[in-house]
């Protein structure tokens, strides 16, 4: 199931994929869900009815709608660095010996087709972008192993992590780097975890 974020006429409103195209209104059939965190918050039984809507809703159908980034208000945005081999051999420095994680802020999400704000001087002559998996949490957890850790996942869904290289080499460290404005697009939609076996 494709879950996204929509602006018609002013409004916003979560929506799901139709089978005939386009997208079914979530909210128009009484889901009091404002966004998908709510709908991912609230678990089992919105879940339960979010899922009969896609599977029996004929009316309440949108076609041309503006897609959201489809979530705006996430608590954490963690990532891994170097997270392919290419990718470090790229970097330099070689395979590291365990994850390098950092952060990105939620000032950083943008909408599918909205213009990345490249910050002003001199340190955003080197922008860098690597296409990414997002993985979606669905439940409060800690502490996870690793036999349980998918049981955790809501979805997946397209990022982008841009960086300012210049001011990554030069701070020696990730944060300015990675956060200003608009440096981590996402969407256009989230795919819940049924749908991909092997992530």
């Amino acid at each position: 199931m494709r879950l996204a974020m929509l602006e018609l006429e002013g409004r916003r409103f979560p929506a799901v994929e139709s089978s005939r195209g386009g997208y079914i209104d979530l909210s128009a059939r009484g889901l009091h869900c404002a966004d998908l965190h709510q709908i991912i918050e609230a678990g089992d039984q919105t879940w339960r009815e979010v899922s009969r809507i896609a599977s029996r809703e004929k009316t309440h159908f949108v076609k041309a709608a503006k897609l959201l980034c489809p979530l705006s208000r996430p608590e954490k945005i963690m990532c891994i660095g170097k997270n392919y081999a290419e990718h470090a051999r790229e970097l330099g420095g070689g395979l590291p010996e365990k994850p390098i994680l950092f952060a990105k802020f939620p000032n950083t999400l943008a909408a599918p087709g909205q213009a990345v704000e490249l910050p002003p001087g001199e340190l955003s002559r080197m922008v860098d972008y690597e296409a990414e998996l997002a993985v979606v949490i669905g439940r409060r957890c800690k502490n996870v192993s690793r036999e349980e850790a998918l049981a955790a996942v809501f979805g997946y869904c397209c990022a982008n992590d841009l960086t300012l290289r210049d001011a990554q080499k030069a701070d020696g460290q990730w944060t300015r780097a990675k956060s200003p404005d608009s440096f981590c697009p996402l969407g256009p939609w989230i795919v819940t975890e049924e749908e991909i076996a092997d992530p």
